[in-house]
């Protein structure tokens, strides 16, 4: 009797875990950015010195999340936060999407 209480009891927490686990997810999901960058990805990185977005290409994804980017038309790398970077044509008012640093 003791180890079929045990067994529910451990299944019961599974299923409970579990929801919770799948919950948790969900919340994440919507919580961590669903691009992830790769080499040879477009996008548009923030140029530090004018805080304005600027086409670019993903050259290296460094382990601790910054990546490194060249800006097309211009012979500039920069290394940035990943949250510098994102998806052509997002705008949002974030500044120039041509050009580059300099």
């Amino acid at each position: 009797t003791t180890t079929a209480t045990t067994t529910t009891t451990a299944t019961t927490t599974t299923a409970v875990g579990g929801a919770a686990g799948a919950a948790a997810a969900a919340v994440s999901l919507s919580i961590v950015p669903s691009t992830q960058w790769h080499a040879g990805d477009v996008c548009e990185a923030k140029w530090a010195a004018d805080k304005l977005y600027y086409d670019a290409v993903v050259e290296q994804v460094l382990a601790d999340g910054r990546v490194v980017v060249v800006y097309d038309g211009f012979d500039e790398r920069a290394m940035v936060s990943d949250s510098d970077l994102r998806a052509r044509g997002a705008g949002g008012g974030g500044g120039s999407s041509s050009g580059g640093g300099g």
